[in-house]
Parts: C-alpha cells; sequence; structure tokens
C-alpha cells in the first residue's frame, strides 16, 4: 500500500475540515430557515386571525348603518 507524504496528509485533512465544515453549515442553514419558516406561519395565523377580526367588525358595522338607515327612512314616511 502506498503510503503518502506529511503535505498529502495535510491536503487530505484540511479538504476532510472544510466538507465536515460545509455539512456542519448546511446543517445549520436547514435549521435557521425550519425555524424562519415556523416563525413566518407563527405571523401568516396572527394576522389572518387579525383581518378575519376587522372584516366581521366592518360587516357588523355596515348592517349597523343599514338598520339604522332603514328605521329612520321609515320614521320619513
Amino acid at each position: 500500500m502506498p503510503t503518502f507524504s506529511n503535505e498529502s496528509w495535510l491536503l487530505l485533512a484540511a479538504i476532510a475540515a472544510f466538507a465536515v465544515l460545509g455539512f456542519l453549515y448546511q446543517v445549520a442553514v436547514l435549521f435557521r430557515n425550519a425555524h424562519y419558516e415556523h416563525e413566518l406561519k407563527i405571523r401568516v395565523v396572527k394576522l389572518r386571525a387579525e383581518q378575519a377580526i376587522k372584516v366581521h367588525d366592518l360587516i357588523a358595522a355596515a348592517q349597523a348603518g343599514m338598520k339604522k338607515a332603514e328605521a329612520s327612512a321609515g320614521r320619513r314616511h
């Protein structure tokens, strides 16, 4: 079996170290993106709930306004 020189071992160790660092970086990016996606989903749910409340309030106000207008129109006749 051929033996490697010290420089060859150093080069192989450097390549292995960079490969491990690259793998760890990709794992960190994966977790960061998963966390960001989770936070974004929570934000979307909150915004949808707020929007639903606003729409509900607008509908209630419009219906109350229509009833008030109908009542005042009924009194005029």
